[in-house]
């Protein structure tokens, strides 16, 4: 299995139609102060795969900060994707809905996830910046 796209956004879903629904993709937030809670995000991505990667999976994104440490993981397990036709491939979305985070300072932050403890694609990134003020003169 692997990653065909990952993001962050303000929110996702997936419709009756089985189409990914993304809203307010990001990848920085700008922060007046540090450490920055941010009240709600999701980590989206759609996985293809091939027959043998059909079932059950656990999951866990790690949120890594600057210099690799781990900052937060979260977890889910169960069955993925489902029997395709003989000869495709299989699609399957995950949405992990991210509430309180906690970002201790400025700089870069990896998501990466893992399928049964490996990494699936490469982490995308959250830059967390200070933000910039406009500045009015002679007052």
């Amino acid at each position: 299995m692997h990653l065909q796209l990952a993001v962050l956004a303000d929110a996702a879903n997936v419709s009756v139609e089985g189409k990914l629904n993304i809203h307010g993709q990001f990848d920085t937030i700008y922060a007046a102060s540090v450490p920055v809670t941010w009240p709600q995000f999701c980590y989206v991505a759609r996985l293809r795969g091939g027959v043998a990667d059909v079932g059950d999976h656990t999951f866990e994104l790690r949120v890594l900060t600057e210099d690799g440490g781990l900052l937060a993981t979260v977890g889910a397990s169960g069955s993925w994707g489902v029997p395709p036709d003989e000869g495709d491939e299989v699609t399957g979305n995950i949405i992990l809905t991210i509430r309180l985070a906690t970002f201790p300072e400025y700089g870069t932050y990896q998501f990466e996830l893992r399928a049964d403890d490996r990494p699936v694609g490469e982490a995308i990134v959250l830059h967390v910046k200070p933000r910039k003020t406009a500045g009015v003169e002679g007052v």
